[in-house]
């Protein structure tokens, strides 16, 4: 599990939907996605952990990568969450009780 947070070079756009997609094929130097990506040196690194660990994921379905942390096996309990960005990190239940809002209010 991962969730993408790195943000825009318009504060005001947080991490919008999509900024990912250079990240995952390292085309941030693309004509156009300046305006959304800053500090492109550290997005070219990020570019290359992520590149690695889709690549050993893919190869032995562990995505660990030397560029990241201990990438941690996801479970409904502990619910570890790598949080990809300016600074990457593992969380457990990163956004917990909104999803047991969301959870309580849910009809099974």
């Amino acid at each position: 599990m991962y969730r993408f947070d790195w943000p825009a070079a318009d504060d005001d756009m947080g991490s919008p939907h999509g900024i990912d997609i250079p990240f995952a094929f390292d085309t941030i130097d693309v004509e156009g996605w300046d305006e959304f990506i800053d500090g492109p040196e550290r997005a070219h690194l990020l570019a290359k952990a992520i590149q690695h660990a889709w690549a050993a994921f893919a190869y032995s379905g562990d995505p660990t990568s030397p560029n990241l942390p201990t990438w941690d096996r996801f479970d409904p309990h502990g619910r570890a969450t790598m949080i990809l960005g300016p600074r990457s990190r593992i969380v457990h239940d990163p956004r917990g009780p909104i999803r047991e809002a969301w959870m309580a209010g849910a009809t099974v």
